[in-house]
């Protein structure tokens, strides 16, 4: 069997690194990842079984096939693997790491990284929001912000792309200088310092220093100045190593030539936006000051890479998004209703990795309860409709979805790629016709685009099983 060391060079189109999300074995290259609570090479024998034929394993680690144990680097794999490749590495994060930064060298559109104590995820989500007609975006799924996720949202990036946004988060020193190799932000959001982490950390200087790694080849730096100790961390370190680096440094207290005003009521807040001698007006259907701060870091995102990429600004279409912001769970979440039924509102945003998350969270819950997908068309940049539908077709399959209900005009167009399903050409014929009181006994995931106004389906579907909160 073929026996390698780095650099991987797997022709494998998808990164497995938990044996229990497998949906295409044949085209899947396994990393056997050991951490505190679990050993990925105790999953290679049922890989194996599954048809997966490639995998990234740590030398001197052990495995069992047959119930004999292996030792990697000391023991002949035995003769049922030899079909397989093994790539054997020291680390197989590391490695994971090494092949992702790789894979972003291959593209030279703008990638915005996001980086923070808090609201990473919030702004990721709200600026590709903002971003989505203007740009063909790739984006870190939900809070992937990890050593490992960091790497596997990377991997997503290919040429049907002109846009990518990855947040990165850590929690002790040394580990942003390895995701700076992955993103290679070309801009950058630091979104603000709290007490998250603390304990990884010296000092809460250290934490601000270890966090800014992240930017010392952007071109573009977005933060707030009111904030003195980013400040004087950023104009201190980050102008050292990059001196060409643009600081687009706002404030609320009208200091230097990017300042806010924010006035808020009952209804949400309006915010006056003074920036590159322009004065840009917005309103928010929020009051807090996370979301309003969010919000902020967002609109100068916006302006900056349309500026940078001359990109047309249509601030009325903008100013539209804004007052239509709406809050993004962190997590998904299991609702229990009567008829024996439960619920997972997924309806912030609708993309092929998201889908994939909301799926495998719907298969992580241990119930033999009918699985209901109520999926709208998707907007996935790049791909052709067919394709798309294909792709999303076989994530159904895979994922053993009992009953589909697919909304809108693309996959009802394409509803002969799936096996089985029902069709509504809008979220009004589906709410007209669909007889909800007929669901007992399942698990519903409701995942929708923006446009489709999906809360309705949620609202109807909530009253139908009369929903308990907890």
């Amino acid at each position: 069997m073929p026996i390698f060391s780095e650099p991987i060079q797997s022709s494998a189109n998808n990164v497995v690194t938990d044996s229990r999300f497998v949906e295409k074995p044949q085209d899947s290259i396994f990393f056997a990842i050991q951490g505190e609570r679990h050993n990925g090479h105790d999953y290679i024998e049922e890989l194996s079984i599954k048809g997966i034929k490639e995998f990234v394993v740590e030398k001197g680690a052990s495995f069992e096939f047959n119930s004999v144990k292996y030792q990697i680097g000391i023991d002949s794999f035995p003769a049922e693997l030899e079909k397989c490749t093994f790539w054997v590495v020291d680390n197989s994060i590391k490695a994971l790491q090494k092949l992702s930064a790789a894979h972003r060298s291959n593209y030279k559109y703008p990638v915005i990284g996001i980086t923070g104590s808090n609201a990473k995820t919030i702004v990721k989500e709200w600026l590709s929001y903002l971003l989505s007609t203007e740009f063909k975006i790739v984006k870190s799924p939900r809070s992937y912000n990890s050593q490992i996720g960091v790497a596997l949202s990377v991997l997503q990036m290919d040429k049907s792309h002109n846009l990518g946004i990855f947040e990165a988060g850590i929690s002790q020193p040394a580990e942003m200088q390895h995701l700076e190799d992955i993103i290679h932000p070309t801009i950058g959001i630091f979104t603000n310092i709290g007490s998250a982490h603390n304990e990884g950390f010296r000092s809460q200087k250290q934490k601000i220093t270890e966090k800014l790694r992240l930017f010392r080849r952007s071109k573009f730096l977005i933060y707030r100045k009111d904030f003195s100790e980013i400040d004087e961390e950023i104009r201190i370190l980050l102008q050292a190593v990059n001196p060409n680096q643009q600081l687009v440094a706002w404030s609320t207290n009208q200091q230097g030539t990017n300042w806010v005003n924010i006035s808020k009521n009952n209804n949400g807040t309006s915010i006056n936006l003074h920036w590159d001698s322009e004065e840009y007006e917005f309103r928010i259907p929020f009051t807090d000051d996370a979301s309003i701060e969010n919000s902020i870091h967002c609109a100068f995102g916006y302006l900056v890479i349309c500026k940078t990429e001359n990109k047309k600004i249509d601030w009325p279409a903008i100013e539209e998004k804004f007052e239509s912001l709406k809050p993004i769970a962190m997590r998904l979440e299991l609702k229990q209703g009567i008829n024996d039924c439960y619920l997972i509102d997924d309806t912030y945003n609708n993309d092929l990795a998201g889908l994939g998350m909301a799926l495998n969270f719907l298969n992580q819950q241990h119930t033999k309860r009918d699985r209901v997908l109520i999926l709208s068309d998707m907007f996935q940049a790049g791909l052709k409709e067919k394709d798309l539908c294909q792709q999303i077709a076989e994530m159904i399959q895979s994922k053993g979805i009992e009953k589909f209900i697919g909304i809108g005009e693309v996959l009802s167009k394409h509803k002969n790629l799936f096996s089985q399903g029902q069709f509504y050409k809008s979220t009004e014929d589906l709410l007209a016709n669909y007889p909800f009181e007929e669901l007992h006994s399942s698990l519903i995931l409701v995942k929708g685009a923006r446009k489709f106004e999906f809360e309705r389906v949620i609202n109807s579907v909530e009253e139908t099983m009369m929903i308990i909160q907890d």
